[in-house]
């Protein structure tokens, strides 16, 4: 996992947070306004799914690293 990524899940638990109840929406947010993976209500783009999706267990890591340094004070 790299930086950026740990950036843009903070950035996007910053900013939607409130409306994030759970790590699929987390994830479908990041394709959504990250990746800008075309995404509807029933559809998501294979093609920029297959292109431009960013691993589904970097977003989950930069999640929980950011859980941790917040309980670390960090």
């Amino acid at each position: 996992m790299n930086n950026n990524i740990l950036t843009n899940v903070k950035y996007i638990l910053d900013n939607y947070g409130e409306h994030i109840t759970n790590d699929k929406q987390l994830i479908l947010m990041y394709w959504k306004i990250i990746d800008e993976v075309e995404i509807s209500k029933t559809f998501i783009s294979t093609v920029d799914f297959l292109n431009l999706s960013t691993n589904v267990a970097d977003i989950l890591s930069g999640k929980i690293l950011l859980e941790i340094m917040e309980k670390e004070g960090l």
